[in-house]
């Protein structure tokens, strides 16, 4: 079955926090989504627009629905939407919004092909995230955000036009983080299929991963973590200068140290 193509970009607007003990990072985006719709080709440009309630689009989004404003006029009718969700998502804000905006296709003047349809989500979200540690603190690490989509008519890839390019912000202002990280604006793409092993139909699904990276600032971690570890590991040698008879002073020294280096 010949899948639809849905061209997608992502803008990670913030990324807000990156945490290594829960393995897991806070980041605004938006992502936008766009196909084209043969099912609107006769429709006018004034009938193109989408019931604007934000609450019924994100509802129908996820029943794999697009409702358009004046579609009751003749009974409610359903165009296609393409049922993303995020794969790793695992806390989402209260600040989500969702909407559409249908272009009419310069590419079919005579009305044969369809409009494109714009499908634009923005919201805060948790994303979980196994994170490589082998090579702290001189890492770099991947951020991914894994778009999977519930349809399987859907087709997920990278949307490569020039003029709707994926980015991430890495300004120093806008990533409270920056003393400790160094953020690039590079957005790496990987297309791919769910395995039907995971599905109880043995259905694939598109599944596009975007990663950002953050690199780490090795001057800061050596000064606020390694070397501190390193003053705190090396005084352990001060329990060698009690008396061997006195164990529990020598107990008391390596346990104090060993306190110290977990409160650090």
């Amino acid at each position: 079955m010949r899948k639809r193509e849905v061209r997608v970009r992502i803008h990670v607007k913030r990324v807000i926090n990156i945490d290594l003990v829960a393995q897991c990072f806070k980041a605004r985006v938006l992502v936008e989504a766009s196909w084209v719709e043969p099912m609107m080709a006769h429709l006018d440009k004034e009938e193109l627009v989408w019931d604007s309630e934000n609450e019924k689009a994100l509802t129908l989004q996820r029943a794999g629905k697009l409702k358009l404003k004046d579609s009751d006029k003749e009974g409610d009718k359903f165009y296609f939407a393409p049922r993303l969700s995020f794969r790793n998502l695992v806390e989402l804000a209260s600040d989500e919004e969702m909407w559409y905006v249908i272009y009419e296709n310069t590419d079919d003047p005579e009305k044969t092909i369809g409009p494109i349809v714009c499908l634009r989500w923005a919201f805060t979200g948790v994303f979980q995230e196994m994170f490589e540690l082998q090579w702290f603190p001189l890492d770099t690490q991947e951020l991914s955000f894994e778009l999977l989509s519930d349809d399987e008519e859907a087709g997920l890839v990278h949307n490569q036009s020039g003029h709707y390019r994926s980015s991430c912000n890495a300004s120093r202002d806008e990533f409270p983080l920056s003393s400790e990280y160094i953020l690039s604006d590079r957005v790496r793409f990987k297309e791919s299929e769910t395995k039907a092993s995971a599905s109880a139909q043995k259905h694939t699904y598109s599944l596009l991963s975007m990663q950002i990276f953050v690199k780490r600032r090795v001057a800061y971690w050596g000064i606020n973590v390694v070397i501190p570890l390193s003053i705190i590991t090396g005084a352990v040698f001060a329990s060698y200068f009690v008396p061997q008879g006195d164990l529990s002073d020598r107990c008391s020294i390596t346990t104090t140290l060993l306190l110290a280096q977990v409160d650090t």
